[in-house]
């Protein structure tokens, strides 16, 4: 359990990072073409486009300081978490404040659809490792990367979560079972679209991971 704890916070900021990296190149690099975006999808006003072009540009600059703790010889994750907690807060804060709430939910329903995609794309990579292995049908591969991509998504936020925390007893004990419980799901998942052969093919390996 300790090591697992271990090997999630290694990680923690890395994978934050990558889950924001998306919006802060837009934000740094194209202000113009993502608030183009952002105006014909969530139908801003005059009085709220440069409202959010500022709320954009201050998450840009408050990324950038999060990624340059991260250049460092020995990071601190917890502190790059932090940090990128902190930016991410401020920013939805305050897209909250200057959107309405239908504005902000179509916000949030975006946001997610574009994550969900995200996650299918890593999880879709993992499936190239599993396809001769478990002799997956183009079908299967297809129906698998949503559950994956949704495993894979809720580890993470999982890890974002506590990454920047101390782990005391409890929160480990609250943090194995919520791996246990996703881990779970998501093999639930898998099961109802994969054989009984190519599932136990799927745990075999598991298992040898572990070892």
């Amino acid at each position: 359990m300790f090591s697992q704890i271990k090997v999630l916070k290694t990680v923690a900021a890395a994978m934050a990072l990558m889950v924001v990296l998306p919006c802060f190149a837009l934000a740094q690099g194209e202000d113009d073409e993502v608030l183009s975006i952002m105006t014909e999808t969530l139908e801003l006003t005059d009085e709220q486009v440069p409202k959010v072009e500022a709320l954009l540009h201050q998450f840009a600059v408050d990324m950038e300081a999060a990624m340059a703790l991260a250049e460092v010889d020995e990071p601190d994750n917890q502190a790059i978490l932090g940090a990128v907690k902190k930016a991410r807060s401020a920013f939805k804060s305050g897209m909250k404040d200057v959107l309405d709430k239908e504005q902000f939910e179509t916000l949030e329903t975006t946001l997610d659809a574009v994550f969900q995609e995200m996650f299918e794309d890593i999880a879709e990579i993992r499936l190239i490792d599993l396809e001769p292995v478990l002799d997956l049908t183009p079908e299967q591969v297809e129906e698998l990367k949503p559950v994956m991509g949704s495993g894979m998504r809720q580890i993470v936020a999982l890890v974002f979560e506590y990454g920047d925390k101390r782990l005391t007893m409890p929160r480990k004990v609250k943090l194995g079972k919520s791996v246990k419980r996703i881990q779970a799901d998501m093999d639930a998942g898998m099961s109802k679209i994969l054989s009984e052969e190519q599932m136990a093919k799927y745990n075999a390996m598991k298992e040898e991971a572990k070892s």
